[in-house]
């Protein structure tokens, strides 16, 4: 789960310099992963509160609305500067990321405390 959500970041930053830049992002860039944010929410496999789960059905419906934008505009870059500005829609996506990246790795120094 951890390991996804850098990877997002990762490849959030690589999108944002391609859109600041005007360029394709390099291959092999093309969406956001979410196999484990869904996992998580279908499963609910962590004893947390409400506000995780909240924080990362938001982020998942994010991510399925880039990956859409993504696919759907992969050829036409112009739109896809339109439908992402720099300065913000990318930027709230990136402090979402972060935020339920901390909340993650604090659930996870709970865990290992239990151990």
């Amino acid at each position: 789960m951890v390991e996804e959500t850098k990877e997002n970041s990762n490849f959030l930053e690589i999108m944002t310099e391609s859109l600041k830049k005007q360029i394709k992002a390099p291959i092999g860039y093309s969406t956001f992963q979410y196999c484990s944010l869904e996992l998580l929410l279908t499963q609910r496999y962590l004893e947390e509160g409400t506000e995780l789960y909240s924080d990362a059905r938001h982020l998942y419906l994010i991510i399925l609305a880039a990956n859409s934008s993504f696919a759907q505009y992969k050829n036409d870059w112009k739109r896809l500067y339109q439908f992402f500005p720099v300065d913000s829609s990318l930027k709230n996506l990136s402090e979402k990321l972060n935020n339920f990246n901390s909340k993650l790795e604090h659930v996870l120094e709970r865990l290992k405390q239990i151990r």
